[in-house]
């Protein structure tokens, strides 16, 4: 359930508040095996776990605050604070009497994760009016971000997602849209990410923890720049058709990541960056419209994933692929 209210004190001054209420309900029944290829079922390595139901109710309360200030009609500053929240991960019964044996239940009993973000932005109108440009930077703290890890001590190994681990991220935004006609546009979007671990699990509580994740390192699996531009366009025709057409490019450095079973020592870079090239033109004549577009059109099949590009078979891009469509519409 979600409300918000947005109060006008004047022409220049808006402020608005959102409340925002959740309640889940979740049944989980579950049955899986463990079997590494020559290891016997029951170990070392290999085991089976017991079905397993487990149930919870999750609830929470959320907000929204954020004042507007518009002190002509060109621009507009804005600054926002806002919360989230998610359900912890659901912890099988079996897991959870391993983790009272050992006597950290505490670790079972998964707070929820918490995101705090602060935002402030702002909005220009620029060339007489033919370019929009906007340019935001959200500060975020997130609390019991969850991450898998090894119990210490456990028989058979217990693994599971852990809460403990705090970070802040850092994301600096800009897209400009320029339009020097009525027919064409081009857009240019862009993104910073930075991130940094503030705490982790205590001494004692895990063993097997990833070391790739530490007090002032990074966190994982994002990509620190991205860039984007595009181009979209339309003209008239002979014989009343209309064109149209589009083209768009996306860039984002390599990320870097880590394998919390196989290998968690050390951030794993992806192998290349990813890109993506798509291409659309076609032509619209009163119901009838031709389009041809073609996906991935530098035929790009990069390993961008960090811990797929260390592995045969691993996640690639899908080939170019080229669509023709024929829409016809009646009404």
């Amino acid at each position: 359930i979600y409300a918000e209210i947005d109060y006008a004190f004047n022409e220049e001054w808006n402020m608005q508040f959102g409340l925002r209420a959740q309640d889940q309900e979740r049944d989980s029944s579950s049955i899986s095996i463990y079997r590494i290829p020559g290891d016997p079922l029951f170990g070392p390595y290999s085991y089976p776990e017991p079905v397993g139901t487990e149930s919870s109710d999750f609830e929470n309360a959320s907000f929204r605050l954020g004042v507007t200030w518009r002190p002509n009609e060109n621009s507009m500053y804005y600054l926002t604070q806002s919360s989230a929240a998610r359900a912890p991960i659901l912890v099988s019964a079996a897991d959870e009497a391993v983790l009272a044996g050992l006597g950290l239940s505490n670790l079972a009993g998964g707070d929820e994760s918490k995101l705090n973000n602060t935002e402030v932005g702002a909005k220009w109108t620029l060339l007489d009016g033919t370019m929009q440009l906007e340019l935001v930077y959200a500060h975020a703290r997130w609390s019991e971000v969850p991450l898998r890890s090894q119990i210490a001590n456990s028989a058979p190994p217990t693994t599971l997602s852990i809460g403990g681990t705090d970070a802040t991220i850092g994301s600096l935004e800009v897209n400009a849209v320029w339009a020097p006609t009525d027919n064409v546009s081009f857009t240019y979007a862009a993104s910073h990410i930075d991130a940094e671990v503030k705490s982790i699990p205590g001494p004692g509580e895990v063993e097997n923890w990833p070391a790739a994740i530490y007090v002032g390192g990074d966190l994982f699996n994002y990509s620190p720049m991205t860039h984007s531009v595009s181009m979209d366009f339309s003209q008239d025709l002979a014989n009343g058709w209309e064109g149209f057409g589009s083209i768009a490019y996306v860039h984002r450095d390599r990320p870097d990541g880590f394998d919390a079973v196989f290998d968690s020592t050390a951030y794993i870079p992806a192998r290349e960056a990813y890109q993506n090239l798509g291409v659309t033109f076609g032509a619209t004549k009163e119901a009838l419209t031709l389009s041809l577009g073609i996906d991935n059109a530098t035929n790009y099949d990069g390993m961008y994933m960090p811990r797929s590009s260390n592995m045969i078979n691993g996640f690639i891009m899908a080939p170019r692929t080229v669509h023709f469509q024929v829409r016809y519409d009646g009404m």
